[in-house]
């Protein structure tokens, strides 16, 4: 008779509703990280707009040394990448990074870098709740990434960290509740099986 009864308790397991199953290839802790990274990433964004170009401000470079040709144009933009460029605001550094953005015209930059031309770039003065982010750049007396460019692409980029953080959220909080549903569905079920006597499995006399 134990038998039979360990045999249906098997059974009832395995027909257990398919809520209470679904999702759990990834633990909940993953689950609740995702949602956090949702949050995050939506608390963190910056305006929808790109600023206004009243809003800018020109910052000069100082001047880079002078690089020798290489010959190849590729080359030559990647020495001009590797520098790192320190404009300044008085006396104040607002800008050391290496790499400005540069626009689609990798060359001509390059050989104006290479020459020891003038590197001013446009931005938001600090505080910013734009950061440190570029919305013009030139060298000599060319602009090789206009405001435009860099407000589509600043658009752009805002545009998909949205998507990225809405999504993440989504997924995780539907993920969250199927499986909470099935923790009450099984709950439930063990209940009102355990309120139903168990079967005589005996053999009649």
């Amino acid at each position: 008779m134990s038998e039979l009864h360990l045999s249906e308790a098997s059974y009832i397991r395995r027909k257990e509703p398919l809520a209470s199953r679904s999702y759990n290839f990834m633990p909940t802790v993953l689950w609740s990280l995702l949602l956090a990274f949702g949050v995050l990433i939506l608390l963190n964004m910056g305006p929808r707009h790109a600023p206004l170009p009243s809003a800018l401000v020109a910052y000069r470079c100082d001047p880079p040394p002078i690089l020798p040709a290489t010959g190849s144009g590729r080359a030559n933009a990647a020495i001009a990448g590797a520098l790192i460029y320190t404009c300044r605001a008085g006396d104040a550094v607002i800008h050391a990074r290496g790499r400005l953005p540069f626009g689609s015209n990798a060359a001509g930059w390059s050989a104006c870098v290479r020459s020891g031309g003038v590197i001013s770039l446009w931005r938001v003065p600090l505080p910013s709740p734009y950061g440190a982010r570029i919305f013009q750049s030139a060298c000599g007396d060319e602009v090789y990434l206009t405001y435009r460019a860099a407000a589509e692409g600043y658009a752009a980029g805002h545009a998909t960290a949205f998507l990225v953080g809405v999504g993440a959220i989504g997924l995780a909080a539907s993920a969250l509740a199927l499986k909470l549903l099935g923790r009450r569905i099984t709950a439930v079920g063990s209940a009102s099986r355990a309120r139903v006597p168990p079967k005589d499995y005996g053999r009649r006399r």
